[in-house]
């Protein structure tokens, strides 16, 4: 099928300045998105080692050890519901391993060969990451990073190959999905043509170079009566004010004109590990989404299922099915048969870290007080209401009887940040895992 487009592309580029019509009787699309997998091989660790047990308790609510696993259960998911295009926007890996890519490029081609046409970016972790190691035991040992150029080699069949047309500046590019379609893939990451030193850049930017090229593309769909779908890694709208100077685009309002310029009423995009979208108004009064699915590697384990049509895009997010991979597989694992609560305690475990951090930095920490346990039960629910994209009252909080001697510690006690930081979470009356739809 890649092929056949690519050719029909060849030809269209031809024919610049001549408009071809949507064809309103087959203008229907399904493509799945996912992002943030932070995929780390199974060969670049051991289960049991210091190290990566130690990678482990500092990841955040990542779930490191069943990536693989996580691939195959999305892979017999696609068997079933047979989406058009699989779309992953950025942080492919847990920090830009060569092996991890070679590993995730086997799964990408056994995807295609279900029908399922696959197309990538690279997020801040995958390219010339400093930070590219396998563990073993008590070491960390550098392993082989990944450079832009061998980025774009290692997944050519999946968006490189086909591209219609590629930007000179960045990874950037951009594909025909069908007739009616093209795919805007967007490099928005920092990083070294060299292999590089410490940590990966969180922050993103487009350059002038680029935003140029995704004007001219624009144009270009313009003349040939196409509709564009826009992905990139970083987020081209703030979601959150604290998140702005990291997770936002640096010259996002740059990007934002050009949308709003050729009537592009969303992106897709990741990063910040939470599932959630965000509106801004122009000047003109036209409305853009930022649509941001839950990262791949943390509870649930989100894909973001769309459904584009001449009018209007379909958008809602869904866990991944492991419990009917396990079941389906007759894999007895009990982590993986509950997948859902697993996850779900890997999170909870990352938070309790973060509660008993801000109440000893804080000073408020009282050993063997048990209302404190009650705090970091409490501050756990909210935050994974928060990166689950769920508004609070659809968690089960009996478990914590106190909540009102809970908050009013918070209140007399924690940081202004983190008093801001749960108080967002409980304004939000939101669901964002529910069905979004957005007009062209």
């Amino acid at each position: 099928m890649k092929n056949i487009i690519y050719w029909l592309c060849w030809a269209w580029s031809i024919l610049l300045f001549i408009p071809v019509t949507i064809d309103a009787t087959n203008n229907e699309l399904v493509a799945w998105v996912i992002t943030d997998l932070h995929y780390l091989s199974e060969s670049l660790h051991d289960k049991d080692g210091e190290a990566y047990q130690h990678i482990k308790k500092t990841g955040a609510g990542k779930d490191f050890d069943y990536g693989a696993e996580r691939m195959q259960a999305l892979t017999q998911e696609i068997t079933q519901e047979k989406p058009d295009v699989l779309i992953i926007s950025g942080d492919l890996t847990l920090n830009g391993e060569y092996q991890s890519m070679l590993d995730l490029a086997e799964y990408f081609r056994n995807i295609e060969a279900l029908g399922t046409d696959v197309f990538v970016i690279p997020g801040n972790h995958d390219i010339a990451s400093g930070w590219a190691r396998e563990f073993k035991g008590e070491s960390f040992i550098k392993t082989r990073q990944v450079l832009d150029h061998e980025f774009a080699t290692i997944f050519d069949e999946f968006g490189y190959q086909e591209a219609i047309n590629r930007d000179s500046d960045s990874l950037s590019y951009v594909a025909a999905l069908n007739h009616n379609y093209w795919l805007l893939m967007l490099d928005s990451n920092l990083y070294s043509d060299v292999e590089g030193v410490g940590a990966p850049k969180i922050n993103g930017l487009l350059s002038q170079t680029t935003l140029q090229w995704i004007d001219n593309i624009f144009q270009l769909a313009q003349n040939k009566n196409k509709r564009i779908i826009p992905v990139i890694h970083h987020n081209t709208i703030t979601h959150y004010q604290a998140l702005d100077s990291k997770y936002t685009l640096d010259n996002a309002d740059e990007l934002r004109d050009i949308l709003f310029k050729y009537g592009t009423p969303f992106t897709l995009s990741g990063h910040i590990h939470t599932q959630h979208y965000a509106t801004i108004e122009s000047a003109n009064h036209e409305l853009l989404t930022d649509i941001v699915t839950g990262a791949f590697a943390s509870y649930p384990s989100y894909i973001g299922k769309i459904t584009f049509t001449n009018n209007a895009i379909t958008y809602k997010a869904e866990p991944l099915a492991m419990t009917d991979y396990a079941i389906t597989n007759s894999i007895i694992n009990p982590q993986l048969r509950d997948y859902s609560n697993y996850m779900k305690h890997l999170f909870d475990d990352s938070s309790h870290k973060m509660a008993y951090g801000e109440m000893i930095e804080g000073g408020w920490y009282q050993k063997n007080d048990p209302l404190l346990e009650e705090v970091a039960q409490y501050v756990a629910a909210l935050n994974l209401a928060f990166f689950a994209g769920k508004p609070i009252n659809t968690l089960d909080l009996q478990d914590i009887p106190n909540i009102e001697k809970i908050q009013q510690l918070i209140d007399d006690n924690a940081a202004s940040f983190f008093k801001d930081y749960l108080k967002m979470i409980l304004d939000n009356q939101t669901d964002y895992t529910k069905i979004r739809n957005i007009h062209w």
